[in-house]
């Protein structure tokens, strides 16, 4: 059953320090022991619940389509229960253009696809991000129809509240990244069932993720859930969700959550035939339940900054496709590059889904990268924008790998490869070169942004791009302590006729290292 809190009280309560938004409360049922229910996405077994559903109301405008165009577009509900070891959500959708499997791995939001957010003890709320019983399962299909996982879990980096760039800053060896094949070792079951109006989507989430080592009444889960809609297979044209979230905040803030509470507990009678179908469930077996164990420890582990502790793990799973993946990204936060283009390598020979492999190639590229293996690296982001192979529609994702490849270019010093990758490029990034030059300069890579600037410089046919890339080297200067060259090259520059634009980016070049020298009162 759901509650809507109505009364002044709860309002005053939970509306003010929630900073104005309402929360829903949806009353579960109790199971003891395991569940008679499968996870095949056909929710018959789940009649004896006898649970009322919830609508996922909340509509988010994500694209130029804007909301969804009516309940047949997208609409859904979703409903839940606890049994002795588990939380079971079955999410049913409404939707009249199913899209599944057009994206690489982690961007399948971008077609039709259910994300679960959960906080399994609703505390910390003073910081913004994941703790390590919160997390997001993101579950969709591919073009086999297959089940795929996806999403953030539990090692998100939480910040200060109000610092809205959560980032690995403080951990070096950690990015808020996703891993395949997480979620299904730490025991999640799921599955989408399409339907002629839609789908459902069934999930087994064990009490390990939430925390728990039991069931517990009085212990309140918050959760969301979010319903992604694709129509066309190019892009997600809207989404709606089971929380109030007008900030658009739903993965850093776990505080606008809605709650999942324990109402009652239900049962079978004794001889009632359901209950022999606990023989055809997928039980977890302890050999299975160690190495999830094993892998939260590996989790909680890389949030205590012991890369090298989670290592000795990992080898002990070395021919589990999680464990491959996720100790090749260790290396690399570890500065072993080497060892992680090896560890990636053998993890993309052994991948059976080629989304998946899509994916680890690019982490692959960017190791290569780092190793100073260019045309290795050139190799693989080439290979993940081959239409042939990649067919997503997503010009953001088109965009990043399109970057990556020209950056490797200008690394090889391939400067006239670099240009063509960016001038192709500037149907959806205008001026895409001095983007990637200001990247390279907000990463430190000063030399090879100032030969990539003097490549533009002596071969540019446009004056106003000649100047620009005088005042990237002059940029350049300043940044590795060459002030007088700095000034020199800016006096040069200002004796030419330039835009106003670029006359204010060399005062502030200017102003900026009188500062750093504390001259003061210089006219310009």
């Amino acid at each position: 059953m759901k509650i809507k809190l109505v009364s002044l009280l709860l309002i005053l309560l939970i509306c003010v320090p929630t900073l104005g938004f309402s929360i829903e409360i949806y009353n579960s049922v109790y199971y003891e022991g395991r569940a008679p229910v499968k996870i095949d996405g056909e929710l018959s077994d789940w009649e004896f619940i006898n649970t009322d559903p919830a609508n996922i109301g909340w509509r988010y405008p994500v694209s130029k389509k804007g909301l969804p165009e009516g309940n047949n577009d997208l609409s859904a509900r979703f409903q839940c229960f606890y049994d002795s070891h588990n939380l079971y959500v079955a999410v049913t959708v409404r939707d009249d253009s199913l899209v599944f499997g057009e994206d690489v791995f982690e961007q399948s939001y971008r077609d039709d696809s259910v994300e679960i957010y959960f906080d399994g003890d609703m505390e910390s709320f003073d910081t913004l991000g994941f703790d390590s019983n919160d997390g997001q399962i993101r579950v969709s299909m591919n073009t086999s129809d297959d089940t795929i996982f996806e999403g953030i879990p539990m090692l998100y980096i939480p910040d200060v509240k109000g610092d809205h760039n959560v980032h690995a800053n403080h951990y070096p060896h950690v990015e808020i990244e996703q891993y395949p094949y997480i979620w299904e070792t730490l025991g999640v079951q799921a599955a989408i069932k399409p339907h002629p109006d839609g789908y459902v989507m069934e999930i087994l989430m064990p009490y390990r993720i939430l925390g728990w080592e039991a069931f517990e009444p009085n212990r309140e889960v918050g959760m969301s859930v979010i319903v992604n809609d694709d129509d066309d297979g190019s892009d997600r044209e809207s989404k709606i969700g089971w929380a109030e979230d007008q900030k658009k905040r739903i993965f850093l803030d776990t505080e606008i959550f809605n709650r999942i509470v324990f109402s009652k507990q239900v049962s079978l009678p004794a001889n009632d035939p359901r209950i022999n179908r606990i023989t055809e469930l997928n039980i977890e077996t302890p050999a299975r339940a160690k190495e999830a164990d094993e892998l939260l420890w590996v989790l909680s582990n890389l949030l205590k900054e012991k890369p090298s502790d989670a290592e000795s793990i990992l080898h002990n799973y070395e021919n589990r496709l999680w464990a491959q993946y996720l100790l090749g990204r260790i290396q690399y936060f570890a500065g072993h590059f080497e060892k992680s283009t090896e560890t990636l390598n053998t993890f993309i020979d052994n991948c059976p889904d080629k989304k998946v492999e899509l994916w680890a190639r690019i982490q692959l590229g960017i190791a290569y990268g780092e190793n100073g293996e260019y045309s290795k690296a050139i190799d693989e982001f080439e290979t993940v924008l081959d239409p042939n192979i990649n067919n997503s529609g997503s010009l953001v994702f088109q965009q990043k790998q399109m970057f990556n490849l020209g950056n490797m270019f200008v690394f090889n010093k391939q400067y006239d490869q670099a240009m063509k990758v960016y001038d192709d490029m500037n149907f959806i990034v205008p001026n895409a070169h001095f983007e990637a030059l200001i990247e390279l300069e907000r990463i430190g890579k000063y030399e090879t942004a100032f030969q990539f600037y003097d490549y533009i410089e002596q071969t540019g046919n446009d004056e106003n791009e000649v100047i620009k890339a005088r005042i990237g080297k002059a940029r350049i200067f300043y940044y590795i302590g060459f002030y007088n060259s700095a000034v020199e090259l800016i006096e040069k520059i200002k004796q030419e006729k330039i835009s106003p634009e670029l006359d204010i980016e060399t005062y502030i070049i200017l102003a900026t290292i009188n500062q750093k020298l504390n001259k003061k009162n210089t006219k310009f």
